[in-house]
């Protein structure tokens, strides 16, 4: 949800029903803990999946290419990361859930 919260709300805590629901969590804190990740991955300031220049850096790591920059050994992560971090701005620029099907 794009709104602050300290914890995910789980589903078990909600009563008989609980099966029935997903856990929630907070897309702010999600955007805080990715940029903590991007942090310890060595990713450079301001990437972002949008850019054309750092998928081309993403696509040439998972192709192989020698020589790539240290935070490219986990081009995947990366990727995924770039991914995620669109998502919570869209997110909280827009009000909208971020639905993961």
């Amino acid at each position: 949800m794009p709104q602050d919260f300290p914890a995910p709300i789980r589903g078990d805590s909600a009563g008989d029903f609980a099966e029935s629901l997903w856990t929630v969590g907070s897309v702010p804190r999600l955007a805080e803990e990715l940029d903590a990740v991007a942090a310890a991955l060595g990713l450079p300031e301001g990437a972002d999946f949008d850019d054309a220049a750092v998928m081309a850096e993403v696509d040439a790591a998972l192709q192989g290419a020698a020589e790539a920059p240290a935070w490219l050994a986990q081009p995947v992560a990366v990727y995924m990361l770039l991914l995620l971090r669109a998502a919570c701005r869209r997110s909280m620029a827009t009000g909208a859930a971020i639905n993961f099907t």
